[in-house]
């Protein structure tokens, strides 16, 4: 680990250097979720402290609190989390039907991914459900942030869904989603 390295070579004394000098290092790690997804880091190898990612439903508009994402993902050329702020400003969308949910991930405090389900508007049928809205910052992607919003997204839809549908032009987001047991639709 960079410690290690930088003190010309691993401490026998120290569990993780000792690990990692045989190669043995996991660099993230994620715990079974109790109540609520959360994801924790180990960090051990960039001399930080354990970095935790608690998935939470979003409570009343959005409004500025998703300000950081919105201006990430239009900075990206996606504009489907400003559309998501829209939609729930006009009432077209606020995740409030049967089974519906807008799920935010959270760090140190700050807001660092969205996901959203809803009754799948195409469809034409009340237990379907969309999987909407995957947006993780780009400073936290490839840490778990969106399997834990997905996973919690999957728990919410036990029971009020039989079938959940998403779209996406996104390689990761696809094999992630994959990883997760979405498959590509025939219809």
């Amino acid at each position: 680990n960079h410690r290690a390295r930088a003190e010309g070579g691993a401490n026998p004394n120290d569990p993780h250097q000792r690990r990692y000098a045989e190669g043995q290092a996991l660099y993230f790690r994620e715990c079974r979720p109790w109540e609520r997804a959360s994801l924790v880091i180990d960090n051990h190898d960039l001399a930080a402290p354990f970095v935790v990612h608690h998935v939470e439903r979003l409570e009343g508009p959005p409004g500025g609190r998703l300000d950081a994402l919105v201006a990430e993902s239009e900075a990206e050329g996606l504009r489907f989390v400003r559309r998501l702020v829209e939609e729930w400003a006009s009432g077209v969308n606020r995740f409030d039907g049967s089974g519906e949910t807008l799920l935010v991930a959270r760090q140190g405090g700050q807001i660092v991914g969205v996901c959203g389900l809803n009754v799948d508007p195409y469809a034409g049928a009340p237990r379907i459900g969309r999987v909407r809205h995957l947006y993780v910052r780009r400073s936290v992607r490839r840490l778990g942030v969106g399997r834990a919003l997905l996973q919690e997204v999957l728990q919410a839809a036990r029971g009020p869904f039989d079938r959940l549908r998403l779209r996406t032009e996104n390689p990761a987001a696809t094999a992630l989603y994959e990883a997760l047991g979405f498959h590509p639709a025939a219809d």
